[in-house]
């Protein structure tokens, strides 16, 4: 029996999977075997997989017709004979020290073992992504179902017995999506974790990546996807422990597909499929009113994100229907804030920011959301600085890093937060640093004052 079994799902990867499979023969354990499942390729991916098994009996090779990604790698785990299993797609690569530092803490009673990854550009551009902890399974739980960590099962080590449980397969007939509907319940009965603070994984990410290629059917599995979610949780009595993950990753998953549909579909298709994925949303009754009310209190910058997202100037309030939902002051203080041309996020910011207009003000973030903020604020604003995290200390051109910034604030000093997707992150990072005093700055956002 070989400890690892590495499961490769193939699908017209011809150019791809000889390199994919020399990052595997390379690797500096050599106790595996390899298993390819051919799903359906109309290319000559078989011709390749059998001169692979030519040249390393370590190989094995099967065949079926084309269901997808996910039941290929459900044929794959029934085939394998390993005590691990590892997930590989085809166009990907393991660096050599993968299945090495993976089983460094694989002992007897870890169930997966969890490493960082490269994101790999057409151009050959390299992004590491880390996983910055919690380092516990309910740590990483949370992370996944609120998006803050990539929910993919590659770049993992998994016992071979959690896929004895129907309930941990990949989903049958599903063509997108599978990982975030699989992962989590791996991580639920799986729960004893670690984790190699090491990219070993190479994700790569060429001009026909799934996720440039939008279509209805997507769209509509990307919902089905976070309805499958919100099932589980409820028929294991979690969904309440975890309702603000919940939300935060409904929220990620529209506004991302919304920018996917900005970016790569035909503008005169566009407003149809917003209104295609929103009305998937409210059929699938995906939200809830009381669960919205709870999530107000619990995260109120991702709550107020989302009464923007439903209200977006940019697609010409596609779903009124989400009126309903939400609380009706909230509503129509959402819709002051809608203005020809400008970001609603940005909007609201100086809307909120009018009271301390007068104040010294530090603006936090200095990219897209700043330079839409800098079109509503007056030249008599009284900006002394900005701050951001890649700034070094002080600068001539009042540029500041967060500690340099709290050592010269004043009692007055207003933080306004020009930023949509991190401000959750930044108001947590200015409240949690030791030169924070709740009695000096006002930090503003989009979401109000804090």
């Amino acid at each position: 029996m070989p400890k690892v079994s590495v499961v490769v799902p193939v699908f017209n990867a011809q150019s791809s999977i000889e390199k994919c499979a020399d990052s595997i023969f390379n690797q500096t354990f050599t106790d595996f075997e390899v298993v390819f499942v051919n799903d359906g390729s109309t290319d000559k991916s078989a011709d390749v997989l059998a001169r692979l098994k030519l040249i390393d009996e370590r190989v094995k090779v099967f065949h079926q017709e084309n269901k997808g990604t996910g039941e290929a790698r459900n044929t794959g785990t029934q085939k394998a004979e390993g005590e691990f299993i590892c997930f590989l797609d085809s166009d990907d690569t393991f660096e050599s020290q993968m299945l090495t530092q993976l089983l460094s803490e694989a002992s007897e009673n870890v169930d997966i073992v969890a490493c960082d990854f490269n994101e790999v550009s057409e151009n050959g551009n390299i992004q590491s992504h880390k996983y910055n902890g919690p380092y516990d399974f309910e740590g990483y739980f949370r992370a996944i179902l609120s998006f803050k960590t990539a929910s993919a099962v590659w770049a993992k080590l998994y016992r071979r017995k959690l896929f004895d449980n129907p309930a941990c397969l990949f989903p049958l007939k599903l063509r997108n999506n599978e990982d975030n509907a699989t992962l989590f319940k791996l991580l639920y009965y799986g729960r004893n974790i670690r984790f190699i603070p090491q990219a070993l994984y190479n994700w790569n990410r060429g001009k026909d990546s799934k996720s440039r290629n939008i279509n209805e059917l997507r769209l509509t599995e990307t919902i089905d996807v976070l309805g499958l979610r919100k099932t589980f949780l409820k028929e294991n009595g979690i969904f309440d422990d975890y309702l603000q993950e919940f939300y935060s990753g409904v929220l990620f998953t529209l506004a991302l597909r919304q920018s996917h549909i900005v970016r790569f579909v035909q503008s005169g298709k566009q407003e149809l499929f917003m209104r295609s994925m929103h009305a998937k949303v409210l059929q699938g009754k995906l939200i809830d009113k009381s669960d919205l009310t709870q999530f107000r209190s619990t995260d109120p910058i991702d709550y107020w994100r989302f009464v923007f997202l439903s209200l977006d100037n940019n697609t010409a309030f596609l779903e009124k229907s989400y009126q309903a939902y939400f609380d009706p002051f909230d509503w129509h203080s959402a819709l002051k804030c809608i203005h020809p041309n400008v970001m609603p996020e940005m909007y609201s910011l100086y809307f909120h920011l009018q009271a301390y207009i007068k104040h010294p003000i530090y603006v936090y973030g200095k990219g897209e959301s700043w330079i839409e903020l800098q079109k509503l604020l007056p030249a008599t604003a009284n900006i002394l600085g900005y701050i951001d995290k890649s700034f070094d200390g002080e600068n001539k051109e009042l540029c500041y890093n967060l500690d340099s910034a709290l050592k010269r604030v004043a009692v007055n000093s207003v933080f306004a937060i020009a930023s949509v997707n991190q401000a959750k992150d930044i108001v947590s990072d200015i409240k949690n640093h030791s030169l924070y005093d709740t009695k000096r700055p006002i930090i503003v956002t989009f979401a109000g004052v804090f």
